[in-house]
């Protein structure tokens, strides 16, 4: 059988698990990730989130890290998996007969009509066989009326999503170098 895609549920307790062992297999994003869609640690994982990356986004202007905090569990109170509470986020598998090859996670900003790719992923070894171009070629498809972006990590994936015709958004900490 070929790969297809297959939009992600994140009510169900087999895709969670699906993206959250191709991102431990991965070593991609593990504790992000895990708080987004996991959210299996409850309060507590929460918490480790936010004091593990409390530099980061007091750079991304949250100088009050526990107003942060509270408007996350304000929309999350028992630190479920955030995902499943919030219909602004998506994502699809790529999978080859029953088995994720990889996935995409993306934010649907309808304010100012984009779709934000948030995470894309392919397994290693399944990489530079076009499983990735396919999630972003299913992604605007599906939103032909959105403008689709990211913030990509590096030059290389910089590149990469320009070939796809997905629009370059600068990440958080660009947006405040002089």
């Amino acid at each position: 059988m070929s790969d297809h895609i297959m939009d992600i549920d994140f009510n169900k307790p087999t895709h969670v698990k699906s993206i959250l062992n191709l991102s431990n297999k991965n070593d991609f994003y593990k504790d992000q990730i895990k708080v987004l869609v996991g959210g299996d640690d409850g309060l507590d994982g929460v918490d480790k989130f936010f004091n593990q990356h409390k530099d980061f986004m007091k750079l991304l202007g949250m100088g009050n890290i526990e107003v942060a905090r509270a408007s996350w569990i304000k929309m999350n109170p028992k630190g479920e998996n955030l995902y499943k509470n919030d219909k602004r986020y998506g994502g699809k598998f790529i999978c080859k007969d029953k088995r994720a090859l990889g996935f995409a996670l993306y934010y649907k900003d309808n304010v100012n009509n984009n779709i934000d790719i948030k995470f894309l992923l392919v397994t290693k070894g399944k990489q530079n066989r076009g499983l990735g171009t396919k999630l972003v070629n299913s992604i605007k498809s599906e939103y032909t009326n959105k403008n689709i972006i990211t913030q990509p990590d590096n030059n290389y994936l910089k590149k990469w999503y320009i070939k796809r015709g997905v629009a370059i958004h600068p990440r958080p900490q660009q947006l405040f170098k002089l």
